[in-house]
């Protein structure tokens, strides 16, 4: 069943805790999500798409949180539906746990929220502008050199730190690109980003690596996203990826011209191996068997 969101039942996604399959739905905002080990929560749709989910939920006594109205901390839990938070200047309220997580709490001695600056640089010296204000947490933010747009709370905006995933990190080509795919987790970069990064700079790195001079990759895998979806299509555990297997000597990394093969495979039809004499015929084998 489909959801105005673009979120369906049976579609994976790349959260805090690992991967996770939405398992079933409440409305058109809400759904209902699974983790390999039984794990299950229910979320929204936009946290989902934007993969800030993860299993843990619970919250506690002394917890603080950082709100437009100033710092927060849990005095009292009586449920996940009735927590009591009192804020720094001694205002007291009391909220939900998914509100208070969130920062969307308010305090009764503060008629106006912080203010917060225009504009903002990150350490890669990129600069974004908040746009628009989506609620007491959540802003709309736009990188001025790509004219990325994201959503993020405001203490993120205010942090900045943020990474525009179209700002073109790996040898000025490759880009992470937004989607559901994440470069690493928990610290341990995933193989389907460590796969693209080593053939985004074998052949545009300066220079080039020996024997990539006239190599390239095709615009769509430019965008991690797409070669990502591409890699868990296809790829398999202790075969190496190819671009030679379709088309001998091919000077392109593509859908159309890539494989994973076997790595005794990879060095046969690796014709960089091989220094052929001036006029030599080279023949070209098929249906190589191993003894």
């Amino acid at each position: 069943m489909g959801f105005s969101s673009g979120v369906e039942v049976g579609q994976t996604y790349d959260t805090k805790s690992g991967l996770c399959e939405v398992v079933d739905y409440l409305n058109c905002d809400t759904v209902t999500v699974k983790w390999d080990d039984g794990s299950v929560r229910r979320v929204t749709s936009y946290e989902l798409k934007r993969g800030d989910v993860s299993k843990s939920t619970k919250v506690k006594v002394g917890d603080v949180v950082d709100s437009p109205y100033g710092k927060c901390t849990i005095e009292r839990y009586e449920s996940c539906y009735k927590i009591h938070i009192i804020f720094e200047n001694g205002g007291k309220s009391v909220c939900t746990a998914a509100n208070f997580r969130k920062g969307n709490v308010k305090n009764p001695l503060s008629t106006t929220a912080r203010k917060y600056e225009d504009s903002y640089v990150t350490p890669l010296g990129l600069k974004y502008s908040i746009v628009h204000v989506a609620s007491s947490t959540e802003v709309a933010i736009r990188f001025e050199a790509t004219g990325t747009v994201l959503c993020v709370s405001i203490e993120t905006a205010r942090a900045a730190r943020l990474v525009d995933p179209m700002h073109r990190t790996v040898a000025g080509v490759g880009f992470l690109g937004i989607g559901q795919y994440k470069s690493s987790y928990e610290g341990t970069i995933r193989t389907a980003y460590e796969t693209w990064r080593g053939m985004i700079g074998r052949c545009y790195s300066n220079p080039p690596k020996v024997g990539y001079e006239k190599v390239s990759v095709c615009d769509e895998w430019h965008n991690f996203q797409n070669f990502a979806s591409w890699f868990y299509d296809n790829h398999i555990i202790g075969y190496h990826l190819d671009k030679d297997l379709t088309s001998w000597n091919c000077n392109i990394y593509s859908p159309a011209t890539c494989a994973y093969i076997k790595p005794k495979s990879n060095s046969i039809y690796n014709r960089r191996d091989y220094n052929f004499a001036p006029g030599t015929n080279v023949i070209k084998l098929h249906n190589l068997k191993e003894n």
